[in-house]
């Protein structure tokens, strides 16, 4: 019998998304996206509840079936740095859609990665859409970020794309750091060249996180531009 994600839970749409043509490895094409975190710096700004919908074909690459699950306004703070996704939490979640901050529930987000082949990271999708300036892909046979146990606090992880402040790898590793009640995932740009393979140095300043923590922050960075602006992660299938 095939499993089945909750239907309760979810509403499904229909949209467009393009991957990067990478220089070394063909564009992964995301089957089922949903994005697990959303998060405003500072906000208050609501965001009306939108019924599903779907867009017609357009040239490009084929539609991607995707998966919205509700979601609770609240504040940014109650979105916890401490929050890592291999271990349980508290979902942030509910009948009313915002950009603000939600959490999927662990039961859906663990269905979810076994179905799953990759995650990502990007900057203000609510009102951008996908973009490849300050963007971030990993398979999750190779970095894991639900289910595997971080066995030390920062390290070299394995990515496929990775772009910071329009500086980008293929196929390479990031300094990243991601345990919980220590570090919130995320990537630090400053000290990354350092140890791996990816060189962000170019704009960056003293000790910047990226994707998450943003203990200190780069106006340079597309998720910390400004005030309002969000960072998602996301995780689907080929």
């Amino acid at each position: 019998m095939t499993s089945r994600v909750p239907m309760a839970a979810v509403r499904t749409i229909r949209v467009l998304i393009e991957e990067p043509v990478l220089r070394s490895v063909n564009p992964q094409v995301f089957g089922t996206i949903v994005p697990v975190l959303y998060r405003f710096l500072e906000s208050t700004a609501r965001f009306s509840r939108k019924e599903a919908v779907k867009i017609s074909k357009e040239p490009g690459p084929p539609p991607l079936d995707c998966i919205q699950l509700t979601m609770t306004i609240i504040k940014p703070s109650r979105c916890s740095e401490n929050i890592v996704f291999y271990d349980d939490y508290q979902a942030i979640s509910g009948d009313a859609p915002n950009w603000q901050a939600y959490l999927i529930k662990r039961p859906y987000l663990l269905w979810l990665r076994d179905h799953s082949t990759h995650w990502r990271a990007t900057c203000r999708y609510n009102t951008d859409g996908t973009v490849y300036t300050d963007y971030l892909r990993a398979s999750l046979e190779d970095f894991d970020i639900i289910k595997d146990v971080p066995t030390v606090v920062d390290t070299c992880r394995p990515y496929e794309y990775v772009n910071i402040r329009g500086n980008e790898c293929v196929n390479c590793t990031a300094f990243t750091a991601y345990t919980k009640g220590i570090y919130s995932l995320h990537v630090d740009s400053y000290f990354t060249h350092q140890y791996c393979d990816f060189d962000a140095s170019k704009s960056a300043i003293n000790d910047e996180d990226n994707f998450g923590m943003y203990s200190s922050t780069n106006p340079k960075f597309r998720c910390t531009s400004n005030s309002g602006d969000t960072t998602q992660f996301w995780i689907g299938g080929k």
